[in-house]
């Protein structure tokens, strides 16, 4: 989103001392934070798969997975699917469109891990668009303490088995269990 909140500007809204702001922006260089107002969750990811498709010309029938990787383990309500809607809208007919959120904010490098194992079964047209998309719609979300302020965002990457160019090596994951809570981790932990 092209809106931006500046955090020093913001510290009410994110409950922050003027010294934490400080601390946000000359550690982490965190001096705002993108802000989707006014957008829906659906159109924010609506936007990033849209730019990807007009970007790759790519026929639509070769899409066969819409992945969307996000943190929040509940992003709308019970019944909605974000992901499906955007399907919907952009008429993915041929593609199944499901969500991620196993391991929160490293869930997109599941998603890839996904795409290259569901896409073995397919011919080499076949691709699969990873969608990460988020609105930091709640306090707990937006301010991960001593880390980091998060905002709203989309992004989506093409993924294909077959190709010369932007390949992804290698990828190696490994599972720390202890941190499982995540944002609730308390300070103590």
């Amino acid at each position: 989103p092209k809106n931006r909140l500046k955090i020093d500007e913001s510290l009410e809204r994110f409950s922050l001392t003027k010294p934490q702001a400080r601390v946000y922006s000359a550690f982490y260089g965190l001096q705002e934070i993108p802000c989707a107002e006014g957008l829906s969750m659906v159109e924010l990811i609506t936007r990033s798969v849209e730019d990807l498709l007009q970007k790759a010309i790519i026929d639509k029938q070769h899409i066969k997975y819409l992945i969307h990787s996000h943190t929040a383990k509940v992003i709308t309500r019970f019944g909605r699917s974000v992901i499906r809607e955007v399907q919907q809208v952009l008429g993915l007919t041929s593609a199944i469109a499901f969500g991620t959120s196993l391991n929160n904010c490293a869930s997109t490098l599941n998603a890839f891990e996904m795409a290259e194992a569901l896409l073995q079964a397919h011919d080499e047209q076949a691709r699969a668009i990873v969608v990460t998309g988020e609105r930091a719609f709640t306090p707990t979300v937006q301010v991960i303490p001593n880390t980091s302020i998060t905002g709203d965002a989309s992004s989506a990457v093409l993924v294909g088995l077959h190709g010369k160019n932007h390949r992804l090596i290698h990828q190696k994951m490994r599972m720390a269990g202890e941190f499982y809570r995540g944002i609730w981790l308390t300070p103590i932990e």
